[in-house]
């Protein structure tokens, strides 16, 4: 499905939410977060993906993390996404929202 609606637009963004995994890295285990996908879904879909980011809040922020560690899968092709964090949007104190998408969309 995600491959036909790759043909309606120059660019698809995914949202999902994210499950707790367990891994097992370097000998110990250890818990990391994840697409939560059935069976090898998540691992597919991130494979194919260019960019796997992180959303979330800080007071006023949104932001959106690509750094890669042991906790969080993210990850980016991009130079300029990859192991990065980004505010993309902050609401003033009156209520006004201002976006950075053009932090991540740069073309």
């Amino acid at each position: 499905m995600i491959e036909k609606v790759k043909g309606c637009a120059d660019r698809v963004i995914l949202l999902g939410h994210v499950k707790d995994k367990s891994i097992e890295k370097e000998g110990k285990e250890v818990t990391a977060r994840e697409l939560a996908l059935t069976g090898k879904l998540s691992s597919i879909t991130c494979a194919n993906a260019d960019a796997i980011g992180f959303i979330y809040r800080e007071g006023n922020k949104c932001i959106i993390t690509f750094e890669t560690n042991n906790e969080l899968i993210c990850g980016a092709r991009p130079a300029h996404l990859r192991n990065r964090k980004f505010t993309i949007s902050e609401e003033a104190v009156d209520g006004t929202l201002t976006t950075y998408w053009d932090r991540i969309f740069i073309d």
